[in-house]
């Protein structure tokens, strides 16, 4: 009877061991899942940044947020855009032609604040960096989008419109770009963890210790 139950206890005891081919299969079923994240965590930053990429082209092709931006950056006020701009004369005194927005576009993209007696030189500031200039044609077009009746000029409540409306399209696309880029960002960093993460040693207990830190505090599959 004692033969018998130490036998069982030795069975016991050996059934309850680990089994270490198992324990690899585990450890390399758990890497294999970690590789796929960091994977999918790659693609999904690869995708964010292309998205951000064709984004901003769209933006840089849009007439009306290229001024829009311009006009903000610039600081112009719309209730004194015409008053500032505005050459018309006799009945259509007080109102901004097509001819002054597009000269007033042309002398903010050269870095000019124009004025009443519409010399260029007045209130000089350079054109700034990322500000992509605007051709004739486009400002035109941009004019005619806001020119509801056509007639080729506004009076100051139509051009406080269009200038507030312009203002709000760079505004809000400037706003847009920015949360793409943080998180195209954050997607990158969240990447570049995970690619660490898979890549990093593995312990006979199966986890995983992180990479060593680079000098810069960086672990080194970030460096």
């Amino acid at each position: 009877k004692h033969a018998l139950s130490k036998t069982m206890k030795e069975a016991k005891e050996f059934n309850s061991k680990p089994d270490p081919a198992q324990q690899q299969i585990q450890r390399l079923q758990k890497r294999a899942r970690m590789a796929d994240e960091a994977a999918d965590s790659v693609e999904k930053a690869d995708s964010l940044e292309r998205e951000l990429e064709e984004f901003s082209k769209q933006l840089e092709s849009r007439a009306d947020v290229r001024l829009g931006a311009l006009l903000q950056k610039r600081n112009i006020k719309p209730g004194e855009f015409v008053v500032r701009f505005s050459k018309s004369q006799g009945a259509s005194a007080g109102e901004l032609s097509k001819a002054d927005f597009r000269k007033a576009v042309l002398l903010l993209f050269e870095g000019k604040q124009g004025g009443g007696g519409g010399s260029a030189s007045q209130g000089s500031s350079p054109r700034k960096e990322g500000e992509v200039s605007t051709s004739p044609s486009e400002i035109n077009a941009v004019f005619d989008q806001y020119d509801d009746d056509g007639g080729g000029s506004m009076d100051v409540d139509e051009a406080k419109t269009m200038i507030k409306g312009l203002q709000a399209a760079g505004r809000d696309a400037e706003q847009e770009k920015r949360a793409k880029e943080r998180e195209a960002k954050a997607q990158r960093a969240k990447a570049i963890k995970k690619a660490a993460q898979a890549m990093a040693p593995q312990a006979e207990d199966g986890s995983f210790s992180s990479p060593p830190a680079s000098p810069t505090g960086k672990s080194t599959s970030e460096s």
